[in-house]
């Protein structure tokens, strides 16, 4: 290229830039025109109303012509429904110009697939339904709007879920808490490099990183702390400002945890240390009461699920007995361990066997435990004690230890009053590394944390309600049910000869026949 043909070409490029910002400012516009439209029709099919914080958001992103957004906002700060508003105006309005044979896609990135996606796309489906804009299904997350070229599908958030379409909206939804199926590490940073070119053809798509934060070490944080780039704007807000229906002292009462109210509510990132996952707080308030009911007894009615963490020369091998309550509650009826002696480890065969009498009187048959070493314990059993295995990897411990925080916090669950169990659920560490966080289980003074997965465990499979015991039936009432018993049978006997006839004496079954 000669001298002259470089200068005609910077001279073009020159002459397109009015129109190309003259082009942008018209997408802006329509946008921020039609989702206050769509949103008073909204608010008058029964949906809150977006927040004066987010509706000033929106437009300060919008005005500014930059293609990314990160925000920081609590939790329960509208977050979702707003963001899925915005995604539904801008695949209805948005000045996107997508090719024949091409779909335009609105992309909801979330940690998985399910549920946390689904539920995105039902929002989106009931605002398309209160606006009366017909779609159909798409894949098996996803919703294309009938007569466009325009759909929306939901991605899981890992490198090779988020490639292979043309984007138009993309809404990452809790990136500082996204989290790989297998590793259990934060994968955004290598998300977000692979879901930004899915835009390169579509100049007023955008993107939104939207998360309640976690650490200061991952990718959500390190955008936010960019701060205002030529790229991006940036918006922080507690839960209470983003949705002024909640206020700080009722947050503060949802979650008496001051580190994570700061984290969750108040839209604070958390220095990288470790620290206990579920506070001394809570566990105390889950603690059975009063101490001397230690064990509890087997119940009538009652489902019981048993579970253990072998061990047998450093750590102690733990046992737990768990149930859920006629009320709801999930209960640690059983906590027992054995320890090894200096230099003498456990026999296995022993403890299973006094295992096998622990468990008999609530019904169980056999104990749940994690993949190791479980075909050797097996060939150890004693004969009538089965042993189930749980495939315990990084992610599960993380689910099910999460799982039994959240018990807590609603009061869904009872701890045995044995002091070690608190003492080892204190041990569940939740660490932040690099790469996201991850779910540890302290180690010290000769113990790791050894009763923490075994109640894990127990708490999150204990899903079987119990069942009110059937009382004893007098003579009267049998009676009385064998004749209800007879009568409707005589009813559907004469229903069907109403409607085929009378049976042909051959074709009667009578007593003491056949």
């Amino acid at each position: 290229m000669n001298l002259g043909e470089l200068l005609a070409e910077v001279d073009a490029l020159l002459a397109a830039a009015p129109e190309a910002e003259a082009d942008e400012r018209a997408h802006a516009d329509v946008i921020l025109a039609k989702y206050r439209e769509v949103d008073a029709r909204l608010v008058a099919a029964g949906f809150p109303a977006t927040s004066p914080w987010w509706h000033e958001t929106i437009e300060r992103w919008y005005r500014s012509g930059k293609r990314q957004a990160v925000l920081r906002c609590g939790r329960r700060a509208g977050k979702s429904s707003t963001l899925s508003r915005l995604a539904v105006v801008e695949a209805l309005y948005g000045k996107h110009e997508v090719p024949p044979g091409d779909v335009g896609v609105v992309a909801i990135v979330s940690t998985t697939k399910d549920p946390e996606a689904a539920a995105r796309i039902t929002t989106i489906a009931a605002i398309l339904d209160a606006l009366g804009v017909a779609y159909r299904p798409w894949g098996s997350l996803g919703l294309r709007l009938v007569g466009r070229r325009v759909g929306f599908r939901a991605y899981a958030a890992s490198i090779k879920g988020v490639s292979g379409f043309t984007g138009i909206f993309v809404l990452c939804d809790e990136v500082a808490k996204w989290l790989d199926s297998e590793t259990g590490a934060n994968p955004a940073t290598e998300v977000l490099r692979s879901v930004r070119p899915t835009m390169q053809t579509q100049p007023n798509a955008r993107i939104v990183l939207s998360s309640s934060p976690m650490s200061m070490l991952d990718a959500h944080y390190d955008a936010f702390e960019e701060g205002e780039t030529p790229l991006q704007v940036v918006a922080h807000a507690p839960s209470w400002v983003a949705n002024p229906t909640l206020t700080e002292e009722g947050t503060r009462a949802d979650e008496p945890d001051e580190r994570t109210w700061q984290r969750e509510y108040a839209a604070i990132p958390q220095a990288a240390s470790d620290h206990s996952l579920i506070s001394e707080a809570l566990i105390d308030r889950a603690v059975r009461r009063p101490p001397a009911f230690w064990d509890v007894p087997p119940e009538p009615g009652h489902k019981y699920i048993a579970t253990m963490d072998p061990a047998t020369r450093r750590h102690a091998w733990t046992l737990v007995v768990a149930t859920k309550g006629l009320d709801g509650k999930r209960r640690v009826v059983l906590a027992r361990e054995w320890r090894p002696a200096p230099g003498i480890p456990l026999k296995p065969s022993a403890v299973l066997a006094e295992v096998k009498t622990l468990v008999a009187p609530y019904g169980c048959t056999g104990v749940w435990t994690d993949q190791h070493a479980i075909d050797h314990l097996r060939d150890l059993a004693p004969k009538g004690l089965g042993l189930y295995e749980c495939v315990w990897t990084q992610a599960e411990i993380s689910r099910a230890c999460r799982h039994l925080l959240k018990l807590a916090q609603d009061e869904r669950v009872e701890l045995h009053p044995d002091p070690q169990v608190k003492a080892d659920l204190l041990g569940i560490l939740e660490v932040f590394t690099r790469n996201g966080v991850s779910i540890v289980f302290q180690e010290a003074r000769g113990r790791h944390s050894d009763y923490a997965p075994a109640v894990a465990m127990a708490v999150d499979d204990a899903r079987l309600g119990a069942r009110e015991p059937e009382l004893a039936k007098t003579e009267g009432q049998r009676m009385a049910e064998r004749k209800i018993e007879f009568l409707e049978k005589r009813r559907k006997e004469r229903e069907r000869e109403e409607r085929f006839g009378r049976l042909p004496v051959t074709h009667t079954r009578r007593r003491g026949l056949g």
